[in-house]
């Protein structure tokens, strides 16, 4: 909803160590991943936000587009009722 409601490009600064769901992420113009900073994150973020720099860093992980596309919320449909938080399914 704060994406829609500005006036100009919405970037979303993700400071996370793990893949997170973003539901929103069609909403915001673009998203930059940031983990693991250390003492010099914010002065690397800003360079960056001000285009002083190039982001030309690959992600060493996988991101799904939706809930839907991790194994493990896959498994957890499968099984009757739902599973308790902090559960992980797993059958072959």
């Amino acid at each position: 909803r704060v994406g829609a409601a500005a006036r100009g490009p919405v970037v979303v600064v993700l400071n996370v160590g793990s893949p997170k769901h973003l539901p929103w992420l069609g909403c915001v113009d673009a998203v930059l991943l940031a983990h693991f900073g250390g003492q010099e994150a914010a002065s690397a973020v800003t360079s960056v936000l001000l285009g002083e720099v190039n982001p030309s860093g690959r992600l060493p992980t996988t991101w799904p587009r939706s809930l839907s596309d991790v194994p493990a919320k896959a498994a957890a449909a499968r099984r009757e009722g739902l599973p308790r938080p902090g559960d992980v399914p797993y059958d072959e």
